[in-house]
């Protein structure tokens, strides 16, 4: 959890370090050279430990690629159009989501406490971004609804892959994958791969090492010992982190409703980590030595 929990970290500034860079660069060219820095980097780091791809890691690491290259995209192309807290809300739709896919594909039923936690930090996140009156919908809007299903569909094939995988090695496999796709998108597109500035290249490069190798491997590896409902929830404080950085760096202020919508997220969040505890915590008791067993399982 406390992985999960710093990649999320690391996640939520990423809306506004991207809004900046498409200011100089193309949405495809933006991420085609974030994730070829994370893949060659992550390449650099395998053949320096000595890891190589199994089988097993290069299926669901292709897996997991031509996922992250679809929620990549809507989710970039989205922020052309629209705003970084309506982006930041829509995408928040996959906490409601993955309970849905983990059913179907897992063949997993979430935990009471868990639904309880969703549904307190999707409400808490629609009070923390949506602003009143609603804005008018734009087509970003619809390209951010594809992020949020990519984005469960991604926590849940994350956490059939840990089962069996390698946390880094899948990450670079994935990496890759959306480098190449997002690189044959900038060629097809016209767009190129000029970017302009040393600011834009600083952000490319911070999106490319922390946000993509390094929060995508801490989020893998804390996935291995927690349920995709609960990873969900804690993944889901995104736009949470996003607006404190926004109120600590440009003195942005947080209304009555905004102050509720975090307090509640930060509940949602406590509740899923009690309930964690509590249940390994009565398996410890009933069965000795099998607490380890239910935390590689389902936490």
């Amino acid at each position: 959890m406390p992985s999960i929990a710093l990649a999320t970290l690391i996640f939520g500034t990423t809306f506004v370090v991207i809004r900046a860079v498409l200011v100089s660069a193309g949405p495809w060219s933006l991420l085609a050279d974030r994730f070829l820095v994370a893949a060659l980097l992550g390449a650099g780091a395998l053949v320096v430990l000595r890891q190589r791809p199994t089988r097993e890691e290069w299926r669901w690491g292709l897996i997991l690629g031509v996922i992250a290259a679809a929620m990549q995209v809507t989710n970039t192309i989205g922020l052309e159009t629209t705003t970084a807290s309506k982006s930041a809300f829509i995408c928040a739709g996959y906490i409601a989501l993955v309970p849905v896919v983990a059913l179907i594909a897992m063949r997993q039923l979430p935990h009471r406490m868990e639904l309880a936690a969703a549904a307190v930090a999707l409400l808490g996140t629609g009070l923390l971004t949506v602003r009143w009156p609603l804005e008018r919908i734009v087509a970003g809007d619809l390209w951010t609804l594809g992020t949020a299903l990519s984005a469960a569909l991604s926590i849940v094939a994350t956490k059939m892959a840990v089962q069996n995988g390698r946390s880094l090695v899948l990450v670079v496999v994935q990496a890759s994958v959306v480098a190449l796709v997002c690189s044959a998108g900038a060629a097809l597109s016209g767009e190129g791969f000029s970017m302009h500035g040393l600011g834009p290249w600083m952000g490319t490069l911070y999106l490319g090492t922390f946000a993509s190798l390094g929060a995508f491997a801490l989020a893998a590896h804390g996935q291995r010992a927690t349920s995709p409902v609960a990873a969900s929830v804690v993944f889901g404080m995104e736009p949470l982190v996003a607006t404190l950085l926004g109120a600590l760096a440009l003195g942005e202020r947080l209304g009555a409703a905004q102050a509720l919508g975090a307090a509640l997220m930060l509940g949602a969040g406590w509740v899923i980590a009690w309930d964690s505890r509590r249940r390994r915590e009565m398996i410890a008791a009933l069965l000795p030595g099998a607490a380890q067993a239910e935390t590689q399982a389902v936490a």
